[in-house]
């Protein structure tokens, strides 16, 4: 049988500047770590561009230790692309630290000095902010020493299944793949860049653009990950007077390592929220994500609330487009003292205790290919508010209720019916309990079976 490579060198680069995965990163991962593991390295292999050393290398995932959450330092370790860390904090994690809270270039200079200090008199503070160095075993990095690689088998499939737009030499090696009679598998996550520029930092959408262009022509067949990613694809490839075969493959509902069931033990930095009600919006703090309507919906709302006034909690990290004036709207006069937490570059099992425990959630993005946290609230068995727009209506269908995410009274109302009438929230969780949701193996299965027809 012939050997599937899957192309991770996204993860490789996204991994050199972040110390947790998220998005499209988060996706490859889960779906690369479960084949490797299921079908072993002589049917599953990786490949990736490595920029330092202008090759392609090859590896065996399957031989990796297995780690209880993904870490971005670790990972390099292993492929011997970044050194065993010493004492201090490393590059990544002080780089993902500081792109998270510096407000200015002064800020980010006191703060370096604050990491140092840290380092040499309260290392405990370096394990809350997870900035502690961690040191891996030999027997990993000799386990899955990559090799270098200058074609593949012709009879092996090239399956892309991340944000290839940034690696001009990846393309160059799947066009050469093509030429001499390979198949290339291109998944697609989303065509944001061309419908929707605007949330887009403005150099990407000319260099997405360029890629797609090149990746109609080096790629066989195209998986997208919602029927309305698929239908944007089409309509982009018509407008070039193309036709390509395209399937969609959809993402899982689970938040991997974690149970539908299982108890989450209460992570240090989250501490002061024990007993808390709380609502829950997870994503990136921009602006497609829509946090700033979302925070004056909750501005106006909590004031009037019965019992105790409940906390949003949004998770996860600062984004260049609209990052700053989510930053100043969430310290702007008149926003509710007490009641709004940021959690920036959550872990895991941070993310994990906060939809355990929290009342419900919010999703109110302007636009998606998918929708990651709209799935992974229902796993947890709760209920979400959730954007109309776009993909986000296909991740969990009616089990959940949707708002126009322009909407500010609409979403004002549906959060407030949510708060108020238990009986309610009760009833969606009860259907939320009795569906049937999809896994990350359900995912990798079907993409797998795809690729070998």
């Amino acid at each position: 049988m012939s050997r599937v490579y899957f192309d991770i060198t996204d993860i490789i680069q996204f991994a050199a500047r972040n110390t947790r995965l998220t998005g499209i990163q988060r996706v490859v991962f889960n779906i690369v770590n479960i084949l490797s593991r299921k079908h072993g390295g002589e049917l599953v292999r990786c490949v990736y561009y490595d920029r330092a050393r202008d090759a392609m290398f090859e590896v065996d995932l399957s031989r990796r230790t297995v780690d209880a959450e993904f870490d971005a330092e670790a990972l390099l370790v292993d492929l011997g692309i970044a050194r065993q860390p010493g004492f201090f904090p490393t590059a990544v994690r002080v780089k993902s630290y500081l792109r998270n809270h510096a407000r200015s270039k002064l800020h980010r200079i006191l703060l370096k000095w604050r990491i140092h200090a840290w380092s040499l008199f309260a290392r405990s503070q370096l394990r809350e902010l997870d900035l502690l160095p961690v040191r891996r075993p030999a027997i990993t990095r000799a386990a899955i020493a990559p090799s270098r690689l200058e074609r593949l088998p012709v009879d092996s499939p090239l399956v892309h299944l991340g944000s290839s737009w940034f690696f001009p030499e990846v393309w160059r090696f799947s066009a050469e793949h093509c030429a001499r009679g390979g198949d290339v598998v291109q998944y697609i996550h989303d065509l944001i860049p061309v419908t929707h520029p605007e949330f887009m930092p403005d150099k990407e959408p000319p260099v997405f653009i360029n890629w797609l262009n090149q990746a109609m022509d080096y790629a066989a067949r195209f998986r997208c990950n919602s029927q309305w990613t698929a239908r944007s694809l089409e309509g982009y490839a018509s407008s070039r007077g193309r036709r390509l075969s395209i399937g969609v493959t959809t993402l899982a509902h689970e938040f991997i390592s974690f149970g539908r069931d299982a108890d989450v033990e209460l992570p240090m930095r989250l501490a002061s929220l024990r007993g808390q009600r709380i609502v829950l919006c997870v994503g990136t703090f921009e602006a497609r994500k829509n946090g700033v309507t979302l925070m004056r919906a909750w501005r106006q709302l909590v004031p009037g609330s019965a019992g105790p006034s409940p906390i949003l909690v949004f998770a996860g990290r600062y984004g260049k487009i609209g990052g700053a004036a989510f930053r100043d709207e969430l310290n702007a006069r008149g926003t509710v003292s007490g009641h709004i937490r940021v959690i920036d570059m959550p872990s895991d099992q941070e993310l994990a205790w906060l939809y355990r425990n929290c009342i419900f959630t919010v999703y109110p993005s302007m636009v998606e290919g998918w929708g990651l946290p709209v799935g992974e609230s229902v796993w947890f068995g709760k209920y979400c508010i959730a954007s109309s727009a776009s993909s986000i209506p296909e991740v969990c269908g009616d089990l959940i209720d949707y708002v126009d995410p322009l909407d500010t009274g609409g979403l004002r109302t549906a959060l407030a019916k949510a708060l108020g009438d238990e009986e309610f929230l009760r009833s969606r969780e009860r259907e939320i309990a009795a569906a049937e949701l999809r896994t990350w193996t359900h995912v990798a299965d079907d993409l797998y079976a795809c690729v070998k027809r």
